[in-house]
C-alpha cells in the first residue's frame, strides 16, 4: 500500500514541462502488479483508493489522465510484475496456472460458504445492536448535506463502504461490523453534539427532567414486560398481562410528550425529547456488552464468537501428553503426525498448531507420512489407511452456532435477550490414533 502511495504521489506530480511523471509510469504499474497479487488483503487498499476517488474526483480524473499518457509503461510494469509476483519469478511447479488461481481465489471470495452467516444475518445483527446510533446517524446525515460538512459525508461513504464489504463476500462475521459502527459514530456525531448541547441549556429547568425521567420509569416498566409475553413458562393470560402492560407504558411515554406540546411548550419538547432515546441507547450497548462478557451459564450462545472452543479440549490435551509420555522419553517429546489438509475456512488447523505449541516433534502435513508417527491426528471424515495397531479415539475440539437455527420468532427474541438458544452448536472433531506396542 505505501509503495503504491508513494508511485502514484511521484507519477501524478507535474514536470518542469507540465507533463505528468512518466518516468514513474512503470514503478506505479510493479506496484500496483504487486498489490495485486498481495491476495485478497488487497481488498482493503483497493476499497480505500475507491474511497478516495469518490471524495475527490478532481485528482482521480487528473490521475486517470495521466495514466492514459504514459499508458504503455504503466501497463508493461504491471503485467510483469503480476505474472512475475504469481509464478514466483517461475519457480512455481503450477507456473502461469498459478496466476490463473490467483484471480479464481478472488472470484471465490464474492461466494459465501456454507454455514456462515448470511447477508440478512448481518444486517439484523446490526438492525438489533445498533438501533438507536443508526437513528442518531440517519439524524447525522441529514445535517451534513444540509449544510454541506464534508466530514459527514465523508462518513456516510465510509459507513456504506464498510457495510457493503460486511455484506458481501465470503466468511461474513458480526464481527465485520466493527468499521461500520466506527463510522456510524463519526456520523452520529453532530446529531449526538446537538442533543447534548440542548440538554445542557435547560439543565436548571424542572418539567424537561420530569418529562425525561417519567419516559424512562415507563420504558423500563415495558423492558421488564417484554420477557415475560415471551416466556414459555408462563399461561396464555399472563402473557396477555404482560403485553397489556408494556404495551400501555410505551403508550402512555408517549402520550405526556404531546399533552406537554399541546397544553405547554413544544419548543421544549422539541429540545428534551431526544435525550430519551440517548439515554436508551446508552443503556442498551452497555446491556449489550455485559451480556457478551459475562455470560457462561447453560443454553447460552454469544452473539460475537462463531466458534467456540468444546467440552473435550481438556481431555485431548491431557491423552496427548500421558500418551506422549508412554511413546517417547519425556511427556512432551514424543512424534506426532497430523495429517491434516489446510482448507480456507477451515479453523481447526491453527487451533491444532496452537494446542501442541509445545511438542517440538509435531508433524504437520496434508496426509499421512509412508512411517506414521506413534501418535496421528486426523479429520473424523478422513479415512485413515493405519494398520491394525493403531487404535483411534474421537475429540470434540471446536463447536460453532449461528442463529440461522433458531427458528421461529419466539426463539429469536429468547436468544437477543436472555442469550438462550436450545439448538445445539455443531460439534469439530478430530481424532486421535495411538499405535498399541
Amino acid at each position: 500500500a505505501l509503495a503504491v502511495l508513494a508511485a502514484a504521489a511521484h507519477f501524478v506530480r507535474p514536470e518542469a514541462d507540465g507533463s505528468a511523471g512518466g518516468r514513474a509510469a512503470g514503478w506505479l504499474g510493479i506496484a500496483l502488479g504487486l498489490l495485486l497479487i498481495s491476495g485478497k488483503d488487497a481488498y482493503t487498499v483497493l476499497l480505500a483508493a475507491t474511497a478516495a476517488a469518490l471524495w475527490w474526483p478532481e485528482a482521480a480524473r487528473r490521475a486517470f489522465a495521466a495514466a492514459r499518457r504514459a499508458a504503455r509503461g504503466l501497463l508493461t510494469g504491471l503485467a510483469a510484475a503480476a505474472l512475475l509476483g504469481a509464478t514466483f519469478f517461475f519457480l512455481s511447479p503450477a507456473a502461469f496456472a498459478s496466476a490463473v488461481g490467483l484471480a479464481g481465489q478472488w472470484a471465490a471470495g464474492l461466494w459465501s460458504v456454507p454455514g456462515e452467516y448470511s447477508a440478512w444475518e448481518i444486517l439484523r445483527r446490526l438492525l438489533i445492536s445498533e438501533i438507536f446510533l443508526l437513528g442518531f446517524a440517519a439524524a447525522g446525515l441529514v445535517w451534513s448535506i444540509r449544510n454541506r460538512d464534508r466530514l459527514g459525508q465523508w462518513a456516510a461513504l465510509a459507513a456504506g463502504l464498510a457495510l457493503l464489504v460486511a455484506v458481501l463476500g465470503r466468511a461474513r462475521h458480526p464481527l465485520d461490523l466493527t468499521l461500520v459502527v466506527l463510522a456510524l459514530t463519526l456520523l452520529a456525531g453532530p446529531a449526538v453534539s446537538r442533543v447534548l448541547r440542548n440538554a445542557w441549556a435547560w439543565r436548571a429547568e424542572t418539567d424537561p427532567w420530569l418529562l425525561v425521567a417519567l419516559s424512562l420509569i415507563l420504558l423500563f416498566a415495558a423492558a421488564i414486560c417484554l420477557p415475560g409475553v415471551f416466556d414459555p413458562r408462563n399461561a396464555a393470560d399472563w402473557h396477555a398481562v404482560y403485553a397489556g402492560i408494556g404495551i400501555m407504558a410505551v403508550l402512555v411515554s408517549i402520550v405526556i410528550w404531546v399533552a406537554y406540546g399541546v397544553y405547554g411548550s413544544w419548543r421544549v419538547v422539541a429540545r428534551a425529547a431526544p435525550v430519551v432515546p440517548l439515554l436508551v441507547g446508552l443503556l442498551w450497548g452497555v446491556s449489550q456488552t455485559v451480556s457478551l462478557s459475562f455470560e457462561q451459564g447453560a443454553w447460552r450462545q454469544a452473539a460475537a464468537l462463531h466458534v467456540l472452543p468444546a467440552t473435550d479440549t481438556p481431555d485431548f490435551i491431557a491423552t496427548v501428553r500421558d500418551q506422549g509420555a508412554q511413546k517417547g522419553t519425556g511427556a512432551r517429546e514424543v512424534t506426532i503426525d497430523v495429517a491434516w489438509p489446510e482448507l480456507a475456512g477451515d479453523p481447526m488447523l491453527p487451533v491444532l498448531r496452537w494446542q501442541l505449541r509445545d511438542f517440538p516433534n509435531a508433524r504437520f502435513a496434508a496426509a499421512l507420512p509412508v512411517d506414521p508417527a506413534p501418535l496421528v491426528i486426523t479429520p473424523v471424515a478422513d479415512n485413515a489407511r493405519l494398520d491394525r495397531s493403531y487404535r483411534g479415539r474421537e475429540f470434540a475440539l471446536l463447536q460453532r452456532w449461528t442463529p440461522g437455527g433458531l427458528g421461529d420468532f419466539n426463539a429469536h427474541l429468547r436468544w437477543l435477550l436472555f442469550r438462550e438458544a436450545k439448538n445445539p452448536p455443531e460439534k469439530l472433531n478430530v481424532l486421535l490414533w495411538v499405535e498399541q506396542k
